[in-house]
């Protein structure tokens, strides 16, 4: 099911159908995470990758459709269907197991050694344990591209908010329902995180798709590039993460967290992270301007 959906998003010559055959392969891709026994990453990529990011497809496919769109897509879709093409990701794929099936076992037992390192993390759950203690380095990374990637949709501009289409009473309803459940949730699974499945990342993006929802239901309007409390938010959870890195490097290592303040510590960074996240995450779809805003002002004058 996963190889069909996926085929169908990249061969089905309708945009509309492509972007719903996304976010079936997102939930299809979450029930394979769950039977994995990773109930985190599947969480991560159903309120992301299905989610919010199925959202983003959609509010795009609606605000840049143009009359030829569907027929130049035709015609890259045709020269994708080529032989020449299909032959050539058929051979990069066969490369790519053969490659896999060569690779080298590895040196270290790497579950035992985060078993055996686990009493001194601070945590009790080996993956908030490798995220935030072992391999932090990598995690503040993670934070700051997506940081990067909000400098970037503010630093090339949106386009003009489209009105709001008529909605059933229902929704609203159902969404001031769903919302205060959903920052329940976001929280426990920050507060879970240092021992069972959670952490910042799910928490945050449990509140961003509430934050999404929430405009989806028309009880909260779109965010503005010029409300500098969005950067501030966003910025804060970074600055705290490198702020605590900065004093434990003084201490004499990156991130080395002294066992006897390690749980505090993590908890710290993940409180400031899911806060931050979160408005990062939501920024992503929310941070558009009103139609008698700056970008629109631009674009009438350009017409």
């Amino acid at each position: 099911m996963l190889l069909w959906s996926a085929w169908q998003t990249l061969a089905t010559p309708q945009m509309d159908r492509a972007v719903i055959m996304f976010i079936v392969f997102g939930l299809l891709l979450t029930l394979v995470w769950s039977r994995l026994q990773a109930p985190d990453i599947a969480l991560a990529e159903a309120a992301l990758g299905a989610g919010l990011t199925g959202t983003l497809l959609l509010d795009a496919l609606t605000a840049f459709r143009q009359p030829n769109r569907s027929a130049k897509h035709g015609r890259v879709l045709a020269a994708f269907r080529r032989f020449p093409a299909l032959l050539a990701l058929l051979l990069l794929a066969a490369a790519l197991l053969t490659s896999l099936t060569r690779l080298p076992l590895p040196a270290v037992d790497l579950p035992a050694a985060v078993a055996g390192q686990l009493g001194s993390s601070g945590v009790s759950h080996p993956v908030t344990a490798v995220l935030l203690n072992f391999r932090g380095y990598d995690t503040l990374l993670e934070v700051a591209v997506l940081l990067l990637a909000l400098t970037g949709i503010l630093a090339v501009g949106l386009p003009a908010e489209r009105p709001l289409l008529s909605l059933n009473q229902l929704v609203p309803t159902l969404a001031r329902s769903a919302v205060p459940l959903m920052v329940l949730a976001a929280f426990y699974l920050l507060w879970a995180g240092a021992h069972r499945p959670g952490g910042a990342f799910q928490a945050a993006a449990v509140l961003a798709a509430a934050a999404v929802l929430l405009n989806l239901s028309q009880l909260q309007s779109r965010w503005l590039p010029t409300q500098h409390w969005i950067r501030l938010v966003v910025g804060a959870g970074l600055l705290l993460f490198v702020g605590i890195a900065a004093a434990l490097l003084a201490g004499g290592g990156l991130l080395r967290f002294p066992p006897g303040q390690a749980g505090l510590l993590i908890l710290l960074i993940e409180s400031g992270l899911t806060v931050s996240l979160a408005v990062n995450l939501a920024a992503f779809y929310l941070l558009r301007t009103s139609s008698s805003g700056q970008w629109a002002g631009q674009e009438d004058s350009h017409e």
